[in-house]
C-alpha cells in the first residue's frame, strides 16, 4: 500500500511525463497539412489520416497516441482510481490498429480510433485510492 507521500510523489512524476509527452507532440506531432488544429492527429479525420499517413510519420503519430493515452490514464486514476496498462504498447501495433480502424470507418476522426484501442487495453485498478484536494 502506498503513502501518500508516496502516492503524491508518483503522481508528480506522471505529470511530468504527461507535459513532456504533450509538449512532444505539440511540436512534433502535428501533421504537415493541419489548419488551426492545435490538438494534433486527434481531430483528422480517418480518410485524411490514410491517405496522407507515411511511414517516417510512425514514431510522431505513436507519441501522439501515447499522449493521448497518457492523458486519459492520469485523468482515470485521479477521478476513479483506474487507469489502462500501457506498458509494452508496440509502435506497430497501435499504428496497425490506427490504419485498420480508419480505413474501414473513413468518416470518423483519429481520436474515434484511438479510444477504441485505449479501451481494449487492460484495465488497471489503482490500490492508492485517488487524492481529494
Amino acid at each position: 500500500m502506498l503513502t501518500a507521500d508516496q502516492f503524491d510523489k508518483m503522481r508528480e512524476r506522471q505529470r511530468a511525463h504527461f507535459i513532456s509527452v504533450w509538449l512532444g507532440c505539440c511540436f512534433f506531432a502535428l501533421p504537415a497539412q493541419a489548419q488551426n488544429n492545435a490538438l494534433g492527429y486527434g481531430l483528422t479525420t480517418c480518410s485524411e489520416f490514410v491517405t496522407s499517413y507515411e511511414p517516417r510519420q510512425r514514431m510522431n503519430v505513436f507519441a501522439w497516441t501515447a499522449g493521448y493515452f497518457t492523458g486519459i490514464n492520469l485523468a482515470s486514476v485521479t477521478s476513479v482510481a483506474r487507469y489502462r496498462d500501457l506498458s509494452g504498447l508496440p509502435p506497430d501495433l497501435v499504428i496497425s490498429l490506427l490504419l485498420g480502424h480508419c480505413t474501414q470507418n473513413p468518416r470518423d476522426q483519429v481520436a474515434r480510433a484511438a479510444d477504441i484501442i485505449y479501451v481494449s487495453l487492460p484495465l488497471v485498478v489503482s490500490k492508492a485510492a485517488p487524492a481529494v484536494k
